[in-house]
């Protein structure tokens, strides 16, 4: 009886450092995975609201111009009229954001494009990814364009 007891207690022992073998192997893991995953959802997130930034942004010139053909030519005309207004926290925060706009008025139709961009720590922006303990965010650069029919 008492070597089955001694077994017994043997066992347990060897089941308790079993387990916590493993969760030193794949509790750390887990959690990256999952940090990851998080950051990469936060990538496209931004990737998704700097392209509707930017559709706002050709749409808004595309009706400008059709009332005032003059702000083709006139940056600071773009930026009062329609980059100023366009805003998302922490992921568009500046018109220096937008890339000056391409017309193309020989196109059939004619259009005009928009280009935005999200550089980690530029613009009043947050670093991302963060935490970096890697330091991979240092040259993190997310773009987002469309392009509107001039009316």
């Amino acid at each position: 009886m008492k070597s089955f007891r001694r077994n017994l207690r043997k066992r347990k022992g060897a089941v308790i450092a079993e387990t916590g073998a493993a969760l030193a192997l794949f509790l750390p893991l887990t959690i990256l995975i999952t940090f990851v995953g998080v950051e990469v959802s936060y990538a496209f997130l931004m990737k998704g609201a700097l392209s509707e930034a930017a559709r706002e942004g050709a749409r808004s010139l595309a009706i400008c111009y059709g009332l005032d053909s003059s702000i083709k030519n006139n940056r600071g005309l773009a930026n009062s009229k329609v980059f100023d207004h366009i805003r998302m926290h922490n992921i568009v925060n500046s018109s220096e954001q937008f890339d000056d706009p391409v017309w193309n008025s020989e196109a059939d139709p004619p259009t005009v494009t928009v280009n935005i961009k999200y550089a980690s720590d530029k613009y009043g922006l947050p670093h991302f990814p963060n935490p970096d303990p890697l330091h991979l965010g240092d040259g993190f650069v997310v773009n987002g364009n469309a392009t509107f029919r001039l009316h």
